[in-house]
């Protein structure tokens, strides 16, 4: 997503720099030898899970949609929530994530489009991207897939995106662009980031989680009532 601000060129460059210039803080802060995985040993600036979690219920109130947190992984710098847009109730990601599979028939063919908003542990920083979570059966058990994408694009989701953001910033959080973190931070060094995934890692994976913000996921699940 860029600046709508088409006229406006000085407010939307002064936001871009407002944020540009709180991503090179966070940045020279926490990898002050400039090496992905070589962090300060110190308990980050963001929110805690708990915290997330009071966040999803407020985002559920304010934008009218299902949310759930989920906790990030132990190689991760944040936790999520995901914001359902396109599916039923229980989502998939709920079905997954929150283990309600007993009780929801999901068949093969089933897909939701939610926002997942990923709330850094180092700073009071949210950045957002669209998935597909889409459900495939095999023998005895599902397979559900995630496909994330490194921003918000389709045009029935950025409506909900926009409010989205409003809903964060209005919770003290600052909303990261995430086509503004999608590339390798400069003169930073890459670490044990490529034996690890065998690429470089972006600016995001500095910041937030360490997969490559444009991924697939699968996760592999007992059918209902089996």
């Amino acid at each position: 997503m860029g600046c709508s601000n088409k006229d406006g060129k000085k407010g939307c460059t002064s936001r871009k720099d407002d944020l540009l210039d709180a991503v090179d803080n966070a940045l020279d802060y926490w990898y002050p030898t400039r090496v992905w995985g070589e962090m300060r040993n110190e308990f980050g600036r963001g929110p805690s899970f708990e915290e997330v979690q009071d966040v999803a219920e407020l985002l559920q109130e304010n934008l009218g949609l299902a949310t759930w947190a989920v906790q990030g992984g132990e190689s991760d710098y944040c936790d999520f929530v995901y914001v359902l847009c396109i599916g039923r109730q229980p989502a998939i990601g709920m079905v997954r994530d929150l283990g309600v599979q007993s009780t929801v028939d999901i068949a093969e063919g089933s897909s939701d489009v939610c926002l997942r908003i990923a709330f850094s542990h180092l700073e009071r920083m949210a950045a957002v991207q669209q998935v597909t979570i889409s459900v495939s059966e095999g023998d005895g058990f599902l397979q559900v897939i995630e496909a994330r994408r490194s921003g918000v694009y389709d045009a029935p989701l950025l409506k909900r995106f926009r409010k989205l953001v409003a809903s964060l910033e209005s919770l003290d959080f600052r909303h990261i662009d995430m086509g503004e973190v999608s590339h390798p931070p400069k003169e930073f060094e890459t670490g044990s980031y490529v034996d690890a995934l065998s690429d470089s890692p972006d600016i995001v994976n500095f910041l937030f989680f360490t997969q490559s913000a444009e991924t697939t996921q699968t996760t592999f699940l007992p059918e209902p009532n089996t």
